[in-house]
């Protein structure tokens, strides 16, 4: 029996994607746990079925204007989408921005995104994409409690998110992708 790496057939680009966002997600930990999230996503719009996790690194911007937070967090994400019986798997990152009035106990937010992301293949049921690499928009709401204060360890957070991709006109045909999720998270 012939070991030879090279006679081995490549990875399929969903295991290739898998195992980069592990990566990435893995060298962008810090030491410190503090104020890191996980969440699951789960949602369908449009026929559009869409699930996935979510890994919400600390602030890296945190201001306090009038009483109110204001943050600015690093999100990793992986998720799956499917439509028509077909599937695609969606990785990439996103820059949130949090905004949570002065409240102590269930605090509501609101929140807007961007990102970038790639897409698994270039269709997905009837929706042909002439590019894999998709830019990404989101705007949420919802409500958090719990917590050692607003955003630390222990927090739990429910919320509703409405995210577009689309590759903005690099190359056409360009529908873009909608999808609404319901996001259930936590910080430890």
């Amino acid at each position: 029996m012939d070991t030879n790496a090279s006679s081995r057939p490549p990875l399929p680009l969903t295991r290739r994607l898998h195992a980069g966002l592990a990566l990435l997600m893995l060298a962008a930990t810090p030491a410190c746990f503090a104020q890191h999230g996980v969440a699951l996503l789960g949602g369908t719009r449009n026929d559009v079925d869409s699930f996935g996790l979510q890994w919400t690194l600390p602030p890296v911007y945190e201001a306090h204007p009038g009483g109110w937070r204001i943050t600015a967090s690093p999100e990793l994400q992986i998720n799956q989408h499917r439509h028509e019986g077909d599937k695609l798997v969606q990785g990439g990152a996103f820059a949130t921005f949090r905004f949570e009035p002065p409240m102590q106990t269930i605090r509501p937010y609101l929140e807007l995104g961007l990102g970038a992301h790639v897409f698994s293949r270039n269709d997905l049921g009837s929706k042909e994409f002439s590019t894999r690499f998709q830019f990404g928009e989101l705007v949420g709401a919802g409500f958090s409690w719990g917590g050692e204060a607003p955003g630390g360890r222990g927090e739990t957070w429910l919320g509703a998110r409405l995210m577009h991709y689309s590759n903005a006109g690099i190359k056409h045909p360009n529908p873009g992708l909608e999808t609404f999720q319901v996001i259930l998270g936590h910080r430890f």
